[in-house]
């Protein structure tokens, strides 16, 4: 029989020791991490951050930073609450890792004695520079269900009221820079910044105006967006790079469908496969195609019409000559075109 030492045996157990304690810290390690800064970068402590559908909570120290240990697997949407300061989330799947800063801000002056009443939002907001200067003057567009717009004051600041729940996606845009649409899922008051780039100081006169987004074919593109988004049928949806974000490293169509919005279009998108009809931007034709094709971290948002539900006939021009065939669609019982506007980032 084979015998142990006093010295090797305390030896073997130290290093079991260790070894369990090291499993131990694993377990306990944080899976959720980040960090939650002012739009100018100060960290601001004392947010109350959670995970929405669980008790789990934190807040951020003074640096801005969170951790969550055990925090659920896959998509997560995070509530960012701290008095003084307009509401924000984001989407993030966990276990994460270095994810982008959340940025909050301050509650204006002129909304602290507002009321609102269930299903109505705020919507409230801050254009800046590639230096995070604020932008005066900068034309901002809102649509959703109704569509309205407004024009930053002299510190950046945009506000809409009476906001509905839903998707929303928000343009920003001024002489000088290159124009940029947000998309997001709103559900209560919600404070975001939003970031426009210097054009090059070359162009002049009408490439000024096109590039900066404020050219008659800007202005027609959107407007046709408005008509389409705003009479789409039942079925169609629109679903927004804050619940794309989550699902960046999957192609386009398989992000789609794990997406809290997207998932009701499995079926449908599984039956049309390679023949969804693709218009880009509102205005370039791709024709038939499949989503997976496109890569998601490239995506802002994507407008999804099953058979039937593109009311306003907008993509239907645009796709006429593109050899697009029909398809049958489980979730509206009919066959013909199905059509998918897919945004890219800016």
């Amino acid at each position: 029989m084979m015998t142990i030492s006093r010295s090797l045996a305390a030896t073997l157990a130290s290093v079991l020791a260790i070894a369990a304690a090291g499993a131990q810290d694993a377990k306990n390690a944080p899976n959720l991490t980040g960090t939650v800064q002012s739009v100018t970068g100060t960290p601001i402590a004392g947010v109350e951050v959670r995970i929405e559908g669980s008790p789990l909570t934190a807040r951020t120290d003074n640096r801005g930073h969170f951790a969550i240990v055990k925090a659920p697997t896959g998509p997560q949407l995070l509530m960012f609450r701290l008095v003084g300061y307009l509401p924000t989330t984001a989407e993030t799947r966990v276990p994460t890792k270095d994810p982008d800063p959340v940025t909050m801000l301050e509650l204006p002056h002129n909304l602290d004695t507002v009321k609102v009443v269930a299903s109505v939002n705020i919507l409230a907001g801050v254009v800046v520079d590639d230096k995070d200067k604020p932008v005066p003057g900068a034309i901002v567009d809102m649509l959703s269900g109704a569509n309205s717009s407004t024009t930053t004051d002299s510190s950046g600041w945009f506000t809409f009221r009476s906001v509905r729940d839903g998707t929303v996606l928000v343009r920003a845009r001024k002489l000088g820079f290159s124009p940029t649409t947000t998309s997001l899922a709103l559900g209560d008051w919600r404070g975001i910044v939003i970031h426009l780039e210097p054009l090059d100081y070359n162009l002049k006169g009408t490439d000024l105006e096109n590039a900066s987004g404020l050219g008659n074919n800007a202005t027609f593109v959107w407007t046709e967006t408005k008509q389409r988004i705003t009479t789409r049928g039942a079925h169609a949806i629109i679903v927004p790079r804050e619940e794309l974000a989550p699902f960046d490293d999957y192609p386009l169509d398989q992000a789609i469908k794990r997406t809290k919005t997207g998932s009701t279009e499995g079926a449908d998108l599984n039956a049309a496969g390679g023949n969804i009809c693709v218009l880009l931007n509102g205005k370039n034709t791709v024709g038939p195609s499949t989503l997976g094709n496109f890569r998601t971290s490239d995506v802002e948002f994507v407008e999804l019409y099953p058979p039937g539900t593109e009311m306003s006939g907008s993509a239907a021009r645009y796709l006429r000559s593109s050899g697009c065939r029909r398809v049958q669609a489980p979730s509206v019982f009919s066959s013909g075109v199905f059509y998918a506007v897919v945004w890219l980032r800016t």
